[in-house]
């Protein structure tokens, strides 16, 4: 039930394609995690069959931009809506989402890069012609 209303607020807003995989992160630029998550973005961003699309809720115009500037994001969609986060309840950072064909699979609180290659194993059977069994990351 909450993944279907996550996925009603995000249609909403337009932000989110309603066909193919995409990969939706919350992030800061004074956030430690997020600041390691963006080459990893990077990465699966250049897959053509993975959407990566990473909302930026920092108050501050300047401390987006300044990031921005000191780090590839070459694939990523960066678009900046701090409400999106209010709605959606987010509650830390990063947060993100991943959607399959408009629908919320699954849920993803923090970063590291073990937890990484599970998103990626999870990605990869998403994009895959077969049929898939996700499973929780935690």
């Amino acid at each position: 039930m909450l993944l279907a209303f996550w996925s009603q607020i995000v249609h909403s807003q337009e932000i989110v394609p309603r066909r193919g995989v995409v990969y939706l992160d919350f992030w800061a630029s004074w956030c430690p995690p997020c600041r390691q998550s963006f080459p990893w973005l990077e990465k699966i961003a250049r897959n053509p069959q993975i959407t990566v699309i990473a909302v930026n809720v920092d108050e501050s115009t300047q401390d987006y931009e300044k990031f921005l500037s000191q780090v590839s994001h070459k694939g990523i969609k960066i678009v900046r809506s701090i409400k999106l986060a209010e709605k959606l309840a987010v509650p830390s950072l990063p947060y993100s989402f991943v959607f399959k064909d408009g629908k919320v699979i699954q849920e993803i609180k923090g970063f590291s890069l073990s937890k990484a290659q599970r998103i990626e194993t999870l990605l990869t059977d998403l994009t895959a012609p077969a049929p898939y069994n996700a499973k929780p990351i935690s």
